[in-house]
């Protein structure tokens, strides 16, 4: 570790609206590049110290300042960009600048990426099926060992195909930390961290804090790593393997050397609380955390203990985070917490894990912990970002994740949108946040949800323009229907339904002549298409219009293929027995068998 790195300050801004905000050094000993390109140092260097914790500001508000590593402003050159990869037109297309992100140039140097012959086997693969995970594990472990412009470009590309799955994170900031680029992880961290729910991320943000921190004054370095910790519990406590970070914890707070008689109280009071928070939490070893903490108060008096009413409500809520702990293992170990989010493939193992993982999320909600609904929601909800790691193309699971947000809106609108952003094309999660929208009022965002859904080119729109009609109808009335229906009728790929379903809102919401005339329109556009004809007869039917009907069943019996004579013989047989007299069912039949 450089001694640049080492005399880096962690500084107390917050992460906000899940971005970090990198501020810039101070006390540092020596001003040296961090990475392997040029970098540029910002005019202003000053920034904020970290003051010295008491116990309420280090253990009770973990959340009110996270800490986060300050460096020089890194190189431009090592800028992640933050850009939609749905906007793709290929897997491996290196990254430009966007309209997004005009002045962010790219992470690397396109021309200095170099394929070996390995890389260039698992590319085929992929482009052959993009979802090969195989190939693209394939193609990491091959980048561990290329330049550096050639890891990022392939841990870029397969972060894009793979938004959700922190795994090989921690593989790419070894990666980088290894050829001294700090500003590269820091942007990492910035970016993945705080949606991550994944333990080992965590513990390797803490030791790059530690690590990045060390060469501060003690009190200093120990303020940061006690907001680092806490942020880290604040964030995956409810993790049932995040006995480790409780340890790190302690062990860090054990190795603090009091001078004075107060610091020793202080340290005391941390360790107590940090044990109370572990021994109520349904995590592994939690039977050997109980037997520390015992040690540790008979170590430093045990006074607490001797308290009958405090040691009962204690030892009641230990038991009952270890009865928790019981369920919570044997439900969580048939369960794979580890595997790359792909597409839909309902196998019967996949099937087999979202089924337990539902059964686990319904679990938590029934609250055996007996938790206010503020801590239960918050277990709840990392539950289900627990889940959506491994199945993010599932609607379902994120329906049920919105809704049990649903009392909450903006909360519940940042699911949609992850969700929308996740599975650009799936109508059951594009109808559901409009329907949300609308209920709540904000209309103009519901029907931009329609107009975004319907312009995409990898979809058949048919569906999307039916419910945005619905939709217009229920807000704006039936000139905006016939809006979206002069639209839908100019999109090639727009199926018949589209005339029955704007003929069925003039019917029943518009005027009559209006239906007709799209019927008569849509007559002559589908009049190949059977069951179009077939719900235009029915809507013949409606208003008595029997001799039309009879000459539309004539029509068809002529034009169509034989294939398809059987069934309108059949429906027209039905019409004329229910509707004609006896001598003319007669000629028909005579029609038919002779």
């Amino acid at each position: 570790m450089s001694s640049t790195q080492k005399s880096t300050e962690v500084t107390t801004d917050s992460l906000q609206d899940g971005q970090a905000t990198i501020s810039s050094p101070v006390n540092t000993v020596e001003k040296k590049n961090v990475t392997n390109e040029p970098q540029q140092h910002p005019s202003n260097t000053s920034s904020k110290t970290v003051p010295s914790l008491t116990l309420k500001e280090a253990t009770s508000s973990k959340a009110e300042a996270e800490p986060l590593i300050s460096s020089s402003s890194p190189p431009k050159s090592s800028n992640i960009q933050n850009t939609n990869p749905f906007r793709r037109s290929s897997i491996f297309e290196p990254l430009q600048k966007s309209s997004i992100l005009p002045e962010e140039p790219a992470l690397y140097n396109n021309s200095a990426i170099k394929r070996n012959e390995r890389i260039l086997r698992c590319e085929q693969r992929i482009l052959s099926n993009e979802w090969d995970t195989k190939a693209w594990l394939g193609i990491l472990k091959e980048s561990l060992s290329s330049s550096v412009d050639t890891g990022r470009f392939y841990f870029d590309c397969f972060f894009r195909r793979f938004p959700l799955s922190p795994c090989k994170l921690k593989e790419y900031i070894d990666f980088e930390l290894q050829r001294g680029n700090v500003g590269v992880v820091q942007n990492i961290f910035q970016k993945h961290l705080k949606s991550s729910a994944n333990i080992e991320l965590w513990r390797c943000y803490l030791h790059f804090v530690d690590t990045q921190n060390e060469g501060l004054e003690q009190m200093e370095y120990r303020a940061v790593m006690l907001k680092a910790f806490n942020f880290a519990l604040e964030n995956v406590s409810i993790d049932i393997s995040s006995t480790v970070i409780y340890r790190d914890y302690i062990e860090f707070i054990k190795k603090w050397k009091p001078e004075v008689a107060f610091d020793e109280s202080q340290k005391i009071l941390m360790l107590r609380q940090i044990y109370h928070e572990a021994i109520k939490n349904p995590i592994y070893q939690l039977e050997a955390l109980w037997s520390e903490y015992e040690a540790f108060e008979r170590g430093v008096g045990g006074q607490i203990l001797m308290e009958r009413k405090f040691r009962e409500e204690l030892t009641a809520s230990y038991m009952l985070a270890r009865s928790a702990l019981v369920e919570r293992t044997s439900r969580l170990e048939k369960i794979v917490r580890n595997v790359l989010s792909v597409p839909v493939a309902d196998s019967a193992k996949e099937r087999q894990q979202v089924k337990l993982w539902k059964e686990y999320i319904d679990w938590e909600k029934k609250n055996s912990l007996k938790l206010d609904l503020k801590d239960l929601q918050k277990r709840v909800i990392f539950t289900y970002k627990q889940c959506l790691q491994c199945y993010s193309f599932h609607s379902d699971i994120w329906l049920q994740y919105a809704s049990f947000l649903d009392g909450q809106h903006d909360a519940c609108a940042a699911v949609f949108q992850q969700a929308l952003q996740i599975n650009p094309t799936s109508f059951l999660i594009a109808f559901s946040y409009a329907e949300y929208e609308e209920r709540h009022g904000n209309n103009e965002l519901a029907k931009n949800i329609y107009e975004n859904l319907a312009a995409r080119n990898d979809i058949d729109p048919t569906l999307v323009y039916v419910q945005f009609m619905k939709f217009a109808k229920r807000v704006y009335g039936m000139d905006k229907v016939r809006e979206i229906f002069r639209g839908a009728r100019k999109d090639g790929r727009c199926t018949y339904h589209i005339w029955i379903a704007n003929a069925s809102l003039e019917h029943h919401f518009g005027k009559a002549e209006f239906a007709n005339k799209v019927f008569a329109l849509g007559r002559q556009k589908c009049a190949t298409d059977k069951e179009f004809l077939f719900k235009y007869i029915d809507y013949l039917a409606f208003y008595k219009c029997h001799n039309e009907i009879e000459v539309l069943y004539r029509q068809m019996l002529r034009t169509f293929s034989p294939v398809h004579l059987d069934e309108i013989w059949s429906r027209y047989m039905r019409f004329v027995v229910n509707h004609f007299p006896l001598q003319i069912i007669n000629r028909v039949e005579k029609a038919l068998f002779y």
